[in-house]
């Protein structure tokens, strides 16, 4: 026993036989037995307290700045009782502030990346998401049909401009919304002076689109969406053809034929590109449809690639001119696709083009799935990022209103107090230098805790630190909760008053 804990009673020793520790011989009990069951009730009081063996001198707590100040303090002497060799109720060192990057293998912490979309994905994402964005011109119409926001991909058009060999016939290009499910689109608009629609025509175009929208899902296709006529650009009626919209692609005339290849162009660069026509000419054909000529010109083939450079030499195309420049394979697949089939040379089909190409197809197979595994893991940290986000913003819903209803003091009472000092706790926290903590990781760690409930406690501590309270997180996530009904129930209550 503990000296401060001993007393002048005989300690109490069971006999050999006995059920509860007495001898059923004797009629008597032990002396400490007896003792105890002779002793005075205890009555707490202030005298007793204070002469009592067991108080340790501690003054009464009273909620104020020095009380907390000293509630946070080590007393001298004492060792550190919390983790990691620090007082449990501040955060690691290791967590405080921004720290640079540890050596590897060390532990304890994580780089950004580990928590974040890499710089060169985001990098890139933006680049999408601005070519995607809409650019009114507010020369042309607010709508057409059911899109709006246009804008012309291609520029206008000179005097008397040659057919292009796509479609035989002068078209324009624009950027459009579509205001049925807000995605992006490609416009084509045909010339009506060269093609007048009419009823005819805009039920076989119908009938056209419905063949193909048996292959557009497929990923080297751009899908066809939509065919209608509109007369609200120059007021006269004309046909227009909705295709998907593809952020940051050009076409390949303008990428690698006006002005030469561009710099640097490798035939590994060439293989994807053929593979994926030839996945394309597949698809097409296995549903019964043709894509023609006009639908393999350089023109309408879209290509994300290296910009193409202000000025380049055009380089020869013949084959002869490629045997030293390419590898035999690549120069046996471009010979076939150059001969004729029916004089018994070339590529009798989409299916002797893709078997041509198997081996390559292969390897932009596996390019493709190492692809989609990075997407994946980044996804995944955003995916989390995301869910923290919306946590932390129906936090802010509760933290800091107002008032709700006719209760102005609604947000600094009961369970949204406790909200607004945690609410404090993650965002709003220093190290013993008073610095502010700008760890992510802090914030992370604390968060998935709050949402997942767990029994852990955490300390809060007002910011005038005359409050400290010691609360879990799952009694802080119930608190959250009742506060999100009670919210939606009052909402509720004024929308049917």
């Amino acid at each position: 026993m503990k000296p401060g804990l001993q007393s002048s009673a005989a300690e109490f020793v069971p006999s050999e036989g006995s059920k509860f520790g007495t001898s059923p011989t004797s009629s008597k009990a032990s002396p400490s037995l007896a003792a105890n069951l002779a002793a005075t009730p205890f009555v707490p009081s202030v005298s007793s307290a204070a002469n009592s063996p067991l108080v340790l001198n501690a003054p009464v707590f009273k909620p104020v700045r020095e009380a907390a100040r000293a509630f946070r303090a080590i007393p001298p002497g004492a060792a550190p009782a919390g983790p990691y060799g620090t007082d449990a109720r501040q955060l690691p060192r290791a967590r405080q502030g921004p720290q640079a990057s540890p050596p590897v293998g060390s532990g304890g912490s994580l780089p950004a990346t580990a928590l974040f979309l890499s710089e060169s994905l985001h990098a890139e994402l933006h680049e999408l998401a601005a070519a995607a964005m809409p650019q009114m011109d507010p020369t042309l119409p607010a709508f057409v049909g059911s899109y709006h926001s246009l804008a012309p991909l291609e520029g206008v058009p000179g005097p008397g401009p040659a057919p292009p060999p796509a479609l035989g016939i002068p078209s324009r290009v624009f950027h459009a919304v579509s205001a049925d499910t807000g995605a992006p689109v490609a416009l084509r608009r045909l010339d009506p002076r060269h093609l007048t629609p009419t009823p005819d025509l805009l039920s076989r175009y119908g009938g056209a689109l419905a063949r193909w929208r048996g292959v557009g899902a497929h990923p080297f296709l751009a899908r066809w969406l939509d065919v209608f006529v509109s007369a609200e650009l120059d007021g006269v009626p004309a046909l227009w053809l909705a295709h998907e919209f593809v952020p940051g692609a050009v076409t390949l005339e303008d990428a690698w034929l006006r002005g030469g290849a561009p710099p640097g162009l490798k035939e590994s660069a060439l293989w994807p590109l053929l593979t994926q026509l030839a996945a394309a000419l597949r698809a097409a054909h296995g549903a019964g449809l043709v894509l023609w000529g006009s639908g393999l010109c350089p023109a309408k083939i879209l290509v994300r690639c290296w910009p193409r450079p202000a000025a380049a030499p055009r380089r020869p195309l013949g084959v002869e001119a490629l045997a030293g420049a390419v590898t035999p394979a690549l120069a046996r697949c471009i010979a076939g696709l150059l001969a004729a089939p029916r004089e018994g040379e070339g590529f009798a089909d989409a299916g002797a083009l893709a078997a041509a190409v198997a081996d390559r197809a292969l390897d932009s197979l596996a390019d493709a799935q190492r692809r989609s595994d990075l997407l994946m893991t980044e996804l995944g940290k955003e995916c989390e990022n995301g869910r923290l986000l919306r946590l932390l913003a129906r936090l802010g819903t509760v933290v800091g209103r107002p008032g709700l209803g006719a209760d102005a003091e609604w947000a600094e009472t009961g369970d949204r107090y406790l909200l607004k000092l945690f609410y404090s706790f993650l965002l709003h926290q220093t190290d013993e230098r008073g610095s502010p903590v700008l760890d992510w990781g802090v914030l992370a760690e604390a968060l998935n805790k709050f949402d997942a409930g767990v029994p852990e406690q955490v300390v809060l501590l007002s910011a005038d630190e005359s409050s400290l309270l010691v609360v879990s997180y799952d009694n802080l996530k119930r608190c959250f909760l009742r506060c999100q009904q009670e919210m939606r129930e009052h909402a509720d209550k004024v929308a049917k008053a």
